[in-house]
């Protein structure tokens, strides 16, 4: 089975006249995502977390393929087991599948979402959560390439969906080393003003962070009263506009605040006390970072708590 979408056709079990044009049976790789992962379908969001996913992760393997046999970028995936390689997947498009799914293993590995849709022609992508993708930056999430097609009316159309190459499942968390931000001494050649010229590109990288100015975008053109979701104006490569709930809004904040990890109030006023020389440009980066935390919390109250 080398398709993107790998589908079938099945009686739906809406068959009656009230009933939607059909039903989509979506079947997510849940043995590698998990439970966070979002499904959204002719632009609106359908179905969200806790989906009652099983724990399935801890019997797959999730291997990467690479370009160049183990090196340079990864342009795939394959799934191992307690049986070996199950089947494979490349650019969203499966490879070995069939028999997969021949063994009786399917559910194993996929969740089955079922969606009933009002229109027979239907296009559908996924956000997974994906907090350590090749290019870190603060959207903790990949999206998945778009499904379209036609569902026959009454009947139930079944999609398999594919890991992105670009999804990865591991966080790489950078620690921060005690003395970073104002060492003991000003040892290496390093003076306090290189170190008020690092705190001061740290609040560049943050301003700077596309995702921030998705969230300044996002808090400017909100309506008032509580919404169970935002549209956020994405960039055209994480597939534009998009709707967006609390769980997902947390998230990008999280993920903008681990990616810009900017000291205390109480170290810079200890860098004060080491560099007094400097006390005036410390002062005025503290207000930076006063200025900052405010701004998360706004970003927060997106999520409508």
């Amino acid at each position: 089975m080398m398709g993107t979408v790998c589908s079938q056709t099945v009686p739906s079990r809406h068959g009656t006249q009230s009933s939607p044009a059909g039903t989509l049976k979506i079947f997510v790789p849940v043995g590698a995502v998990g439970d966070d992962f979002w499904i959204y379908v002719n632009g609106h969001l359908a179905s969200s977390p806790p989906h009652g996913t099983p724990s399935l992760r801890d019997r797959f393997i999730v291997v990467p393929h690479h370009q160049n046999g183990t090196t340079g970028p990864v342009n795939g995936w394959e799934i191992w087991g307690a049986k070996g390689r199950y089947f494979g997947m490349s650019h969203e498009t499966f490879s070995g599948l069939d028999g997969f799914l021949d063994s009786g293993m399917t559910e194993q590995f996929f969740q089955p979402i079922e969606i009933p849709v009002e229109r027979l022609n239907y296009t559908l992508d996924l956000v997974m959560s994906s907090p350590g993708g090749p290019n870190r930056n603060s959207f903790p999430f990949v999206v998945t390439r778009k499904y379209e097609g036609t569902v026959r009316r009454g009947l139930t159309q079944n999609i398999y969906i594919a890991l992105p190459d670009d999804w990865s499942g591991t966080r790489v968390i950078e620690a921060r080393s005690a003395n970073e931000v104002c060492p003991e001494s000003s040892s290496g050649g390093q003076t306090g003003a290189a170190y008020v010229d690092w705190l001061q590109s740290l609040y560049t990288g943050y301003d700077n962070d596309p995702m921030v100015e998705v969230l300044r975008r996002g808090l400017a053109t909100r309506s008032a009263g509580p919404k169970r979701v935002i549209i956020l104006n994405m960039p055209p490569s994480q597939g534009g506009p998009r709707e967006f709930d609390s769980r997902e809004i947390h998230a990008i904040v999280a993920a903008v605040e681990s990616n810009h990890s900017f000291p205390t109030h109480g170290e810079v006023q200890m860098c004060m006390e080491r560099f007094p020389q400097f006390t005036r440009s410390y002062t005025e980066y503290d207000r930076l970072i006063a200025s900052i935390n405010h701004e998360i919390e706004s970003f927060r109250s997106l999520a409508g708590n």
